[in-house]
């Protein structure tokens, strides 16, 4: 696919992220993940800072933000509260001593509501980074 077309999609994404974006912003931040992720994307391409396999990793990341958003449009969420509750549910678990459970409920989460694959090694990076505070995207999880 080429980059003028690739660029085009992640305009109509930015349109419904911002279609999306909650009515009463957060004390936490002014923009969402989702936007940044999106401008940076397009920036990347627009100026020509991305390679073959840079283009299909974005355009993966695109289309889960897309299916999120999209679920948020037509109703069927309210907001990104299941990743939030996710989030909650495997803190809970690594304070508690149980990391393994966190990384079983991980991946079982992300197959059944998203249909993402999650490595036995991103989800245990992924909990590790939760345990030590980190900051993370669930979607894609900690890939080191």
């Amino acid at each position: 696919m080429k980059n003028k077309a690739v660029l085009k999609k992640l305009y109509t994404l930015d349109v419904l992220i911002n279609k999306t974006e909650p009515d009463i912003l957060p004390d936490s931040h002014l923009f969402s993940h989702h936007t940044i992720e999106n401008q940076t994307n397009i920036m990347m391409i627009d100026e020509g800072r991305t390679t073959t396999r840079d283009i299909k990793d974005i355009m993966q990341k695109s289309n889960i933000i897309w299916t999120m958003r999209n679920k948020i449009h037509n109703g069927e969420w309210e907001s990104l509260e299941p990743l939030y509750e996710l989030e909650m549910e495997l803190k809970d678990h690594c304070k508690n001593g149980n990391k393994i459970q966190a990384i079983k409920s991980y991946r079982s989460y992300m197959r059944d509501n998203y249909n993402i694959e999650i490595t036995l090694k991103i989800a245990k990076n992924t909990v590790d980074a939760l345990h030590d505070q980190q900051t993370v995207d669930l979607m894609t999880g900690v890939k080191d």
